[in-house]
């Protein structure tokens, strides 16, 4: 999607749509593009339905039917016959960890269900990663618990990662998987030498090293003793160069869903990534940007108010916890 088009469908710009101009234009004034004879939904409920939207710029100009809206067709007008089809403003998506998505969109093997699919998605993820960097998540075997008489799951065993099969593949990458669930951890040689665990003979407090049937360790391990065993070896951030690939890549994903604005909790490190993006012209989506709520006092002496910023990167909301998730069973209800 390009640049200039990623915008068309935004809510954000929705008001515009609904309030735009339906006059002839003048040259200067043409739309850059016409989508016409289309089933547009305008989120208007007194009119919740045109033939065709003009677009100019990174806004919407005006919306009604193709003969008026196609008046405003210039030389260079790019017109789009939808012929009936269905079309409306983009989704928004009100609460995104985007640069932890973007992570995970990366490198995941959630719904992996054979050992080839797990080559296959290590094999994409090393083709794109410099030599050194470590390849992290994984979160295996997240839908195991819907596979009985499931229309996706059928009657398949549950997947267990083959480290074994993996080990050249990732030879020049330390590599620290997780089970979806945290009950189950995974780590190639090159992980767990620089964990200081000896991968022929491996040996530490509270960790289970699972081996196979030929006594061999398989490089799978359990215990409350893994994480802390890892965690201090493990990358606290990823470079900048992979951050900005990521969230590239990110922005497609959600552009081929029609996701055209997020309200994003990252950190700082993103809200300056996607001002690169930005200044390049790679920004496909609007972001509504977060901060933490305790950096209220930080962000008021600085001057940011609600709505700082422009038409592409706006500040105006705080996030805090103040209790749990129904997930873990710590969020407070008023009744049992």
């Amino acid at each position: 999607m390009a640049r200039t088009r990623a915008p068309l469908l935004s809510f954000l710009t929705a008001a515009a749509l609904l309030s735009g101009s339906c006059r002839t234009a003048s040259r200067e004034d043409a739309a850059d593009l016409i989508l016409h004879n289309g089933w547009i939904w305008t989120a208007d409920p007194a009119n919740p339905r045109a033939q065709a939207v003009a677009i100019r710029g990174d806004r919407f100009a005006a919306v009604g039917s193709d003969e008026v809206i196609l008046k405003l067709r210039g030389p260079a007008t790019e017109v789009i016959d939808l012929a009936g089809r269905f079309a409306t403003p983009g989704f928004n998506d009100n609460h995104v960890h985007f640069a932890s998505a973007a992570r995970f969109l990366e490198f995941n093997i959630m719904a992996t269900a054979t050992q080839e699919e797990f080559v296959a998605r290590l094999t994409d993820v090393v083709s794109r990663l410099p030599a050194g960097e470590w390849i992290l998540g994984g979160f295996w075997g997240a839908y195991d618990a819907w596979m009985p008489g499931s229309a996706g799951g059928g009657k398949r065993a549950p997947f267990v990662p083959d480290i074994g099969a993996v080990e050249e593949l990732t030879r020049q990458h330390p590599m620290f998987l997780r089970k979806f669930d945290d009950g189950e951890f995974a780590a190639n040689r090159q992980a767990l030498e620089a964990a200081g665990i000896d991968p022929e003979n491996p040996s530490a407090p509270e960790v289970e090293f699972l081996r196979g049937a030929e006594g061999r360790f398989t490089g799978r391990m359990r215990g409350k003793g893994v994480v802390p065993l890892f965690e201090a070896r493990l990358p606290k951030s990823f470079s900048r160069t992979r951050r900005l690939e990521q969230t590239r890549r990110a922005l497609q994903e959600i552009a081929r869903h029609g996701v055209t604005n997020v309200s994003d909790m990252s950190d700082d490190e993103q809200l300056d990534i996607y001002r690169e993006l930005q200044r390049t012209g790679e920004l496909t989506a609007r972001i509504h940007f977060r901060y933490p709520l305790e950096r209220w006092k930080e962000l008021a002496q600085r001057g940011i108010r609600a709505g700082s910023g422009d038409d592409w990167i706006r500040l105006g909301a705080l996030k805090g916890h103040i209790d749990g998730t129904m997930g873990n069973s710590t969020a407070r209800f008023f009744e049992p």
